[in-house]
């Protein structure tokens, strides 16, 4: 028997907000679209125990892309990093049988290019 009153809710951190901001460019016969996502998740617990191991700590993530395209937008061509700052969290924490621990991890940053093409 576990009594959560007044404890948290699981999954369910205090704050959490997302922002998001895209700017057009126009550049000669194209279109340049700059975006930046940020979101922000305070701390949350994860088990009804209320071990510091379950716990998601606090945590900011920032995405970022550049997209060029013409203006008839028969093909794009997208420049992005995600997880600017590398940030790592714990994305599921357990305590396993025999009070074994273990979390699987956010992504790290990753960077790339998109092409589309409409045909």
């Amino acid at each position: 028997n576990f009594d959560c009153s007044g404890k948290q809710l699981l999954f369910a951190p205090e704050w959490s907000y997302s922002f998001g901001l895209e700017h057009v460019f126009r550049v000669g016969d194209f279109e340049l679209t700059g975006r930046v996502d940020t979101a922000y998740r305070a701390a949350q617990e994860t088990g009804f125990e209320y071990l510091e191991q379950t716990r998601i700590d606090s945590y900011a993530l920032t995405n970022v892309n550049l997209t060029i395209q013409p203006y008839d937008a028969s093909w794009s061509a997208t420049a992005y990093v995600l997880n600017v700052g590398d940030e790592r969290y714990s994305i599921s924490p357990q305590i396993g049988p025999g009070n074994t621990f273990t979390a699987i991890f956010s992504a790290p940053q990753t960077y790339g290019l998109r092409f589309r093409k409409n045909f």
